[in-house]
């Protein structure tokens, strides 16, 4: 079983996969399979129709105003001399370290996601010559507007990237 981007987001694979092993279930037992309500994606549809395009600009150039720049991993940067060895890294934050980040993001008042978007902000600066204070990135979200009835029950394509700005001083 696969399915691309293109046609829904990976949150609707819980979904589909819930029906699909309680119509299994059911069938199994000899019973009817009793499903919910299908939302129409076309609700979301007219729901996105609804918002006003010029607001939406708005918040975007105004949370834009003022950058110039192109955040990126500059080319050349870690490239490997001829000798070297290119190895993956993968790791574990130990229980420990992963109570303190959390006591940290309490402390500061921030989630764990934003702490380490703002890491990773910091980080794109000092790849883009190391004084670079104002950093874009993009972002993927759900897009599930929870004002919408049944969204968390639909499917369909949701996804979509915004540019998260990390500020700082140098």
């Amino acid at each position: 079983w696969s399915m691309h981007h293109i046609l829904m987001d990976g949150w609707c694979l819980g979904i589909l996969i819930g029906e699909l092993l309680h119509i299994y279930n059911a069938l199994k037992n000899g019973l009817s399979p009793r499903l919910k309500p299908v939302h129409a994606y076309g609700s979301y549809l007219s729901w996105l129709e609804s918002v006003d395009d010029e607001e939406s600009l708005n918040y975007w150039r105004d949370y834009l105003s003022g950058y110039g720049g192109i955040s990126g991993l500059p080319v050349g940067v870690g490239v490997p001399e001829p000798d070297s060895v290119i190895e993956e890294l993968d790791f574990t934050l130990d229980i420990s370290t992963s109570d303190r980040l959390r006591e940290v993001c309490t402390t500061l008042g921030v989630t764990e996601n934003t702490f380490l978007q703002c890491v990773w902000g910091v980080l794109l600066g000092k790849y883009n010559g190391g004084l670079e204070t104002d950093v874009v990135f993009g972002s993927v979200v759900s897009g599930r507007p929870g004002s919408l009835e049944g969204i968390e029950d639909m499917v369909g394509l949701f996804i979509n990237t915004i540019p998260v700005r990390v500020r700082g001083s140098a």
